[in-house]
């Protein structure tokens, strides 16, 4: 009797102890992400540069090669007739810019794997598909970077995701594209002026700024902070578990906030907001004449509204 209790005991102490370390890392995930995790502790070039010196091994016949790569494809096709545009990578970061002329996308940067990796762009029907093509088994770590250039006159959807890979679309001049559908698990999504393109956007830790918007926005996030710049007011639907939630809006906003939570916190500085239900999980409010309606949905996360 006395050693099944000790071996339960012993059990028991395991659990608590694995529970507890899993528990850490995935808040140390949570909280920063894999890939600033991976650039913080240096773990992918430690374990890249061990391996490139154990060589290739008879029990792991593939080996680790280092190459340089910079593919360029030109978007050659008719793009007036293209209504959406794809654009897809792992841990690349993703930057996508207007140009007055053509289009293009290139894939340049550092590979170290046991397979290839290539630049993929085809059309099928009204869709275009940029995408960075990577082995589907054995081991491979990546410093590259997808730039995509869009002619300027592209109208129809963009779409980007990635996994840790950074999105970032930095032009300050409005862009005549429908709408921006950006999607990233622990990559920043960063958007420098949204004016004319309804967005859509989720991530689970990356933080998103985006500016100028001025088109309907929806957007969800699990921990990531959430920035929202606003040239002018428009239609808004958002969700965060834990990450906050800034909205700067124009002083003479015409708005209606709905803003739902667990144990967030509500507050606002510079509008004129007139607060008509204010609860420890419900504000109601109203700027204006109150036409377009902000909804926000949070379970820890806080809600900031600034006037710029």
């Amino acid at each position: 009797m006395k050693k099944t209790g000790l071996i339960i005991l012993i059990v028991i102490c395991l659990v608590i102890f694995f529970s507890a370390l899993t528990g850490g890392v995935l808040l140390t995930l949570r909280t920063v992400g894999w890939q600033a995790l991976l650039d913080r502790t240096q773990l992918q070039e430690r374990v890249d540069t061990l391996l490139e010196r154990m060589g290739p091994l008879d029990i792991f016949p593939l080996t680790i090669t280092r190459r340089d790569i910079d593919e360029t494809r030109e978007l050659d096709w008719d793009l007036a007739q293209v209504r959406t545009i794809q654009i897809s990578a792992v841990s690349d970061r993703v930057t996508v810019l207007p140009v007055d002329h053509g289009g293009s996308a290139r894939l340049n940067g550092v590979y170290r794997g046991t397979g290839d990796v290539g630049l993929v762009v085809v059309k099928q029907g009204d869709v275009l598909s940029i995408r960075v093509d990577y082995p589907r088994f054995g081991m491979s770590f990546s410093d590259l970077s997808l730039q995509v250039s869009l002619p300027a006159g592209y109208r129809g959807t963009v779409k980007v995701t990635t996994v840790s890979g950074a999105i970032d679309l930095p032009a300050d001049r409005s862009q005549d594209w429908d709408a921006l559908d950006l999607k990233s698990v622990s990559g920043a999504i960063q958007v420098a002026n949204a004016a004319n393109a309804g967005v859509t956007f989720s991530t689970v830790s990356g933080q998103v700024s985006l500016k100028e918007l001025g088109a309907p926005v929806s957007g969800k996030t699990t921990s990531g902070k959430l920035d929202l710049s606003f040239s002018r007011a428009a239609p808004t639907t958002l969700h965060a578990v834990s990450g906050d939630i800034t909205l700067h809006l124009p002083i003479s906003s015409d708005i209606k906030l709905d803003y739902t939570t667990v144990s967030g916190r509500f507050s606002h500085e510079g509008l004129d907001l007139n607060v008509t239900t204010q609860g420890s999980r419900k504000v109601s409010a109203q700027s204006g004449q109150g036409s377009q309606t902000v909804t926000v949905s949070t379970t820890s996360a806080s809600l900031h509204l600034t006037a710029h």
